[in-house]
């Protein structure tokens, strides 16, 4: 059974004239369509009001997962009167020094070819490699995720089954893929665990010491894992993505199904952005959700 506890959430005050009035927002996750959607120039509030409200999300014991694409959280970010209890509810990881837990070759509802698709997929997509590329990676990627008892660092296990295959446009691949697969990012969960969090506090992953390119691979695998898991155990979480703008969420991305489909399992989302202009029209009639 679905907990669907009521969220509150203080956005600020409106002004009319001389009144003031204080705006809130109630959210019922699974119920309600749970996706905001925070834009506005730079400068005019919109990290201090995502943070304000990762806070109280937290507070209200809905776990918060956020992603850092440009320090947008860390700590000398964070507006100097909400810092103190940030900081309290943060626990951060920084995916360029440390390896997180991932279930993302764990097949689940999934056979082994769904699992190592969808996997290359995002990593294909981001390179911009074609049908032919994503298949032949896929193929390789299957084999990691049969044996994925053996094979805990993912990503150096896919590096070494690219550059040690008998084609050598496999091995083309592992050259081309060496520059974000040399990194031991993702460690395979152990058994009777969960990558994703579920503990009340505003989880922040960083990602923003990496180059562009790999930096947008991490994020869309790290919502990949998030969704899936999320979807299994149907607990209630919040996913904060600020300067969205930088993510693919046209149609066929996985935070395209987050925002269309999160409802349904109780997932929220909060995506910041200075400006709905850079977004292609499929990608606005997501947004538009």
């Amino acid at each position: 059974m679905i907990s669907r506890p009521e969220i509150q959430a203080f956005l600020g005050t409106y002004q009319e004239g001389a009144e003031k009035f204080p705006v809130h927002l109630q959210l019922h996750p699974g119920v309600d369509p749970s996706s905001i959607f925070l834009t506005g120039s730079s400068g005019s509030g919109k990290s201090t009001a995502g943070q304000c409200m990762a806070i109280q999300f937290a507070k209200q014991r809905t776990p918060l997962l956020a992603l850092d694409l440009g320090h947008t959280l860390s700590p000398d970010h964070i507006c100097p009167p909400l810092s103190s209890e940030f900081e309290a509810l943060a626990i951060r990881h920084d995916l360029y020094a440390e390896s997180v837990p991932t279930d993302i070759l764990n097949i689940g509802c999934s056979d082994t070819l769904d699992t190592a698709y969808g996997l290359c997929q995002i990593i294909g997509q981001n390179n911009r490699f074609g049908p032919a590329q994503i298949a032949s990676l896929t193929a390789e990627v299957k084999t990691i995720v049969e044996r994925r008892e053996i094979c805990p660092h993912i990503f150096p296990s896919i590096l070494k089954a690219l550059k040690s295959s008998t084609s050598a446009n496999v091995r083309m691949l592992g050259n081309r893929l060496e520059p974000l697969l040399q990194h031991d990012v993702f460690e395979r969960r152990q058994n009777g665990s969960s990558s994703l969090p579920i503990s009340p506090h505003i989880h922040i992953f960083d990602v923003s010491s990496y180059p562009d390119t790999i930096r947008t691979t991490l994020a869309e695998l790290l919502l990949y894992d998030w969704f899936r898991s999320a979807r299994a155990l149907q607990i209630p979480i919040v996913i904060m993505v600020d300067e969205v703008q930088n993510l693919r969420l046209g149609r066929g991305t996985v935070l395209n199904r987050i925002i269309t489909e999160g409802r349904k399992f109780s997932i929220g989302s909060m995506l910041i952005s200075q400006s709905l202009k850079g977004f292609a029209p499929d990608e606005q009639l997501a947004l538009s959700q």
